[in-house]
């Protein structure tokens, strides 16, 4: 009768578990047809809906094309951090710096565009990601 007893409180209890793990918070999912949120000034807003956390550098390149569109470039300026561009445009495809960092992001087969970034003097107190600045935009054709 103990024995019994003792597994049917472990089932409660493993069923209340599972009820409880299924019961997380509730996320929108976001299709491509939906209209881009508006930019926010808040640091936790503006990281909505990507893998990017500007303390690990591992999450700031994608594999998968991002295309930014023409629109989404034009904001893009000298000076914007790296968490506010990425914001904007998605994660780039690859680092080619060679001791700074100059990203890119595949714009069509043929183009793409390389941001260069500077590192802000006096932010050690802030993520690298937030400490990088935009100090110059180009966009390049790719040899073929």
């Amino acid at each position: 009768m103990k024995r019994k007893q003792l597994i049917l409180t472990l089932v409660v209890v493993l069923l209340i578990g599972m009820l409880c793990a299924c019961a997380g918070p509730e996320v929108t999912p976001s299709g491509s047809d939906s209209t881009p949120a508006e930019p926010s000034s808040t640091y936790k807003d503006m990281l909505i809906g990507t893998s990017f956390d500007p303390d690990d550098m591992t999450t700031w390149y994608s594999d998968t094309p991002a295309f930014p569109a023409a629109e989404d470039i034009a904001k893009i300026q000298p000076g914007m951090t790296l968490t506010e561009v990425v914001h904007i445009i998605g994660l780039p495809q690859r680092d080619v710096g060679s001791g700074r960092f100059i990203l890119e992001w595949e714009l069509n087969s043929d183009n793409i565009l390389r941001i260069v970034f500077e590192r802000k003097i006096g932010a050690e107190d802030l993520p690298l990601a937030d400490s990088l600045l935009i100090e110059k935009i180009e966009s390049t054709e790719t040899s073929k």
